[in-house]
């Protein structure tokens, strides 16, 4: 069986989009090009709801969590930790 991704911007009416895996095995978004890689690779996704997210967060110092301690944050492949 298969692993399913879904993109966490794209919403359909069955749910959030799932994204397809191209060969390499990252996961990409048909509508936004989100793009994950859940086999530990040091990547970060370069869609543009993910850069505006991270300039956000980079200059306003923001942090879901109360402090700038982000040991325990969702990140955007959806497991928690450190990226």
């Amino acid at each position: 069986m298969s692993r399913r991704m879904h993109c966490p911007y794209c919403v359909t009416p069955d749910g959030f989009r799932e994204l397809m895996k191209k060969e390499g095995g990252e996961y990409v978004c048909s509508t936004c090009g989100h793009s994950v890689y859940p086999e530990g690779a040091e990547s970060r996704c370069c869609c543009s709801r993910c850069v505006s997210i991270t300039i956000y967060v980079k200059h306003s110092g923001y942090s879901p969590f109360g402090s700038h301690d982000q040991s325990n944050r969702v990140n955007l492949s959806g497991e928690i930790g450190s990226d």
